[in-house]
């Protein structure tokens, strides 16, 4: 058993004194990095505005919404999270896949807003957005053109022509 710890002391040492200088080096970095990385535990918080897009819902549909279709969501991280993420392109992605004629609400929750992941939510704000739906129902009408009024002397209408006419 002698023989193996002398070996591996040996080993040891010489691990330790090959490559000293870069391994002192590699310490340092790792240290810098750390400090200026790591060791700042600064918490902000910061709101921001975030549109909402309503997904799953056909071109025959008008949607009327109670508010001006943004959610004010606060999210928390470090300073350096907000430096490296660009939290302004965030939306609340939405499904209305269900819906249905006249007022309607829909509960908005986390998972519907991707988030940095270097960054956490705090706050959602409405968690409820009401809107209207009503569908478009095509219809056929008749055109007519009613003139009124006079032109200045001189000055003759040949002709109108209505396109379409229904």
């Amino acid at each position: 058993a002698t023989t193996c710890e002398a070996s591996r002391s040996s080993s040891v040492r010489r691990w330790a004194s090959q490559n000293t200088t870069e391994k002192i080096v590699a310490l340092l970095l790792a240290g810098v990095l750390w400090f200026v990385f790591g060791s700042q535990r600064e918490e902000v918080q910061r709101e921001f505005k975030v549109p909402i897009e309503y997904h799953k819902v056909s071109s025959d549909w008008v949607i009327e919404e109670a508010r001006d279709g943004v959610v004010s969501v606060t999210l928390a991280g470090s300073p350096q999270a907000f430096n490296v993420s660009d939290p302004t392109n965030m939306k609340i992605s939405l499904d209305i896949s269900n819906i249905r004629e006249g007022r309607q609400s829909y509960s908005l929750t986390s998972d519907m807003l991707k988030i940095p992941s270097n960054l956490e939510l705090v706050k959602l704000e409405p968690r409820k957005v009401w809107i209207t739906a009503y569908r478009l129902r095509p219809r056929q009408l008749r055109v007519e053109l009613i003139s009124k009024g006079s032109l200045p002397y001189g000055y003759k209408i040949k002709s109108i022509e209505l396109s379409p006419r229904t």
